[in-house]
């Protein structure tokens, strides 16, 4: 083997310690009680193996996981649920249909994509204030199916795109709408590409 390739693979097992470490550090201080650690994690004198930190976290006084995993569950379902549906019919519609200013549309799609949170964050603020969607959890749904939207979009339309138009004139011929088309031939394609 080449001193390069040493030296390279070397570079790489040192990024790949320095990164992992504080990974490890978080692990070990919650599967060690408290005294165990306040002189660092990497002191082993004494190991005790405990899940009680595990226990404390899920039922916290103030802050408890259990509330926090509800709480997240209750916005990142509906709001990925909202995402499918509505990224597959708009990336549907963009790969399959011709209609007025398509590509300017979906150019402004891929503009989003660009644009960063922070740079709207401030008129989406006022915007919910003025829907009375601020501290509401439908508001945060709709900000994370927003945000979500033109990604996925992009992704299924280029995914659609891959799909032979056979399949869906074949069902088209035997009277098929372009709905039933799309629920029942070409939904279920897309599977993988929607997962």
């Amino acid at each position: 083997m080449k001193k390069s390739t040493v030296a390279i693979y070397a570079v790489a097992w040192l990024i790949g310690v320095v990164w992992i470490l504080p990974f490890i550090g978080i692990f070990m201080a919650s599967i060690r009680p408290f005294p165990e650690i306040v002189d660092g994690w990497w002191q082993f004198k004494e190991f005790t193996l405990t899940l009680v930190n595990f226990a404390k976290a899920w039922d916290h006084s103030t802050a408890p996981m259990s509330r926090g995993l509800f709480n997240s569950m209750s916005i990142v379902v509906p709001a990925t649920v909202l995402t499918i549906i509505i990224a597959s019919l708009g990336g549907y519609a963009f790969a399959r249909f011709k209609f007025r200013f398509k590509e300017p549309l979906f150019f402004i799609i891929i503009l989003i994509m660009a644009m960063s949170p922070q740079a709207v964050a401030i008129p989406l603020t006022f915007q919910m204030i003025r829907l009375r969607l601020i501290d509401t959890q439908i508001g945060l749904i709709l900000v994370h199916t927003a945000w979500g939207l033109p990604w996925s979009m992009l992704f299924l339309r280029n995914f659609f795109l891959s799909v032979p138009e056979e399949l869906e004139e074949a069902a088209r011929v035997d009277g098929a709408s372009d709905l039933t088309v799309f629920r029942k031939i070409v939904f279920p394609i897309a599977r993988p590409a929607i997962l």
